[in-house]
């Protein structure tokens, strides 16, 4: 747990700089799933697809990270999938 805590802060000190870099909400995303917070890995990537488009919705498709979450609702639609 330590290095997922140690990673946000670092992931929250870079979108202080650049709020708009799709890559840093998408690690951001990737890493709070580990962390299991389901509700911020959503809507941080939620973020992510909304400043990067397709690219990501890709990326998240092919993610083992989101594996454990690929038929939630919130996570299909993000990904404009339907249920």
């Amino acid at each position: 747990m330590g290095k997922n805590e140690e990673a946000n802060e670092a992931y929250d000190k870079a979108l202080r700089i650049d709020p708009i870099s799709a890559i840093t909400w998408y690690s951001r995303a990737s890493s709070r799933i580990k962390a299991t917070d389901k509700e911020g890995a959503l809507s941080d990537l939620k973020r992510a697809v909304e400043i990067g488009g397709k690219k990501y919705i890709e990326l998240a498709k092919q993610d083992k990270n989101f594996e454990n979450i690929r038929n939630d609702e919130g996570f299909k639609a993000i990904l404009g999938r339907d249920r």
